[in-house]
């Protein structure tokens, strides 16, 4: 198995005493605080990388947009928070203890400043603005979304209860026209037949001999042509009428749509005013805590460099040095597992392999996992975290 390596801070003594003993009470609830606002915003952070994941994933699966997300949200708050600090504090100790001594040292530290400052303005516009966006979102969501569907539903019922109206008057009307009609039709009709009549018994006594009974058909028939004429102008004269009213009718229904119409402009635009001037207000509200909250996350966000910067401070000022010393620490169960696992699975396959090309495997000497007798190394006080003055990194 590979040898596990890992660094152990190893801080000195302090050599100021004066200044270790007057500010070491509150250095500890500093450091404390610093952690405590970098939690503040790596939720914030996390918050505000899960909106934006989640918006532009919206058309994927919802398997598939959580396990990005949950992803990015690991990814960006590790990057951001844990890296930010190391790299806060290493640039600190490199400015208050002097260590620009050479061009090596420069072009380090200012790629390291570049990205710190990258990290820093990233996490706080992530922050703040998620934040903003989380209480603001809502609000402007009710601005735009505004229901009329109760107010349209009225508008149908109304606009029914118009149709059925008009079409009974249409119908009343159409029905009174018929009448009149049929009653005119009747009236001439048998006048007519009366002198087309009489205009045939004259005509039958010409044919006999009587020369007078032909001035009395040509009457007769002058009389039924009149009568003919006659209902034909009153019928002509009753449809001028009825058309009349037809678009009396019409205009009359147009009227009545329009009228509707309008009073179900009016009220949507009431309801629009109203639902407006409510979303305003809540709008209004929101941006209020919006900025208050994006205002403390963000004091929160800068407490947290305060702090890094303090605690480094207060190193140099009571003359505490940190070294770094690589040691050797001891492989967790599941480590070991799995390095079992892997040189089983391997030494299986190589033998499968050889076998199948008729190659003969050479002798390797089996590696013991486990207690041996003989004498091995102790881990006991290797490995772990050196806290020397009351507070770690």
């Amino acid at each position: 198995m590979e040898k596990n390596v890992k660094l152990k801070q190893i801080e000195s003594s302090a050599t100021n005493r004066d200044f270790y003993d007057l500010f070491r009470p509150i250095v500890p609830s500093l450091d404390i605080t610093g952690k405590i606002a970098q939690v503040i915003s790596a939720i914030t952070e996390a918050v505000t990388v899960w909106f934006i994941m989640q918006s532009e994933l919206s058309g994927t699966s919802k398997v598939i947009s959580i396990t990005l997300s949950v992803l990015a949200v690991v990814l960006m708050v590790s990057i951001l928070e844990l890296g930010g600090r190391k790299f806060l504090q290493v640039l600190t100790r490199a400015i208050i203890w002097k260590k620009l001594e050479n061009v090596w040292y420069k072009v380090l530290f200012g790629i390291v400043s570049c990205i710190t400052i990258g990290m820093c303005v990233l996490s706080f516009y992530l922050s703040t603005n998620g934040i903003r966006h989380a209480f603001t979102s809502k609000a402007t969501l009710a601005t735009i979304e505004i229901d009329h569907s109760a107010i349209k539903e009225d508008y149908k019922m109304r606009m029914d209860r118009v149709d059925v109206q008009y079409n009974q008057d249409l119908e009343l009307l159409q029905d009174g026209f018929d009448r009149n009609v049929a009653g005119l039709n009747a009236q001439y009709d048998t006048q007519i037949e009366e002198a087309n009549l009489k205009a045939k018994e004259y005509e039958q006594k010409s044919k006999k001999g009587l020369s007078w009974a032909n001035s009395h058909a040509r009457k007769y028939h002058e009389q039924a042509a009149a009568l003919a004429t006659l209902k034909a102008s009153k019928l002509a004269k009753m449809n001028e009428i009825q058309s009349g009213k037809v678009d009396a009718w019409k205009k009359s229904r147009v009227n009545m749509v329009e009228k509707e119409q309008n009073r179900l402009d009016a009220k949507i635009a009431a309801a629009t005013t109203v639902q407006s001037k409510k979303a305003a207000s809540q709008l209004k509200v929101a941006s209020f805590w919006g900025s208050l909250f994006s205002g403390v996350v963000g004091f929160t966000i800068v407490l947290a460099y305060f702090c890094i910067i303090t605690v480094e401070v207060f190193r140099r000022g009571s003359g505490i040095e940190v070294a770094y010393e690589e040691v050797e620490s001891i492989p967790s169960t599941l480590a070991l597992l799995w390095s079992g696992i892997q040189t089983k699975t391997s030494n299986l396959v190589r033998k499968r392999a050889e076998r199948f090309a008729g190659l003969t495997s050479p002798t390797i000497p089996q590696r013991t996992i486990g207690f041996q007798t003989g004498s091995m190394p102790s881990y006991t006080n290797e490995g772990t975290h050196t806290i020397t003055n009351g507070y770690e990194e």
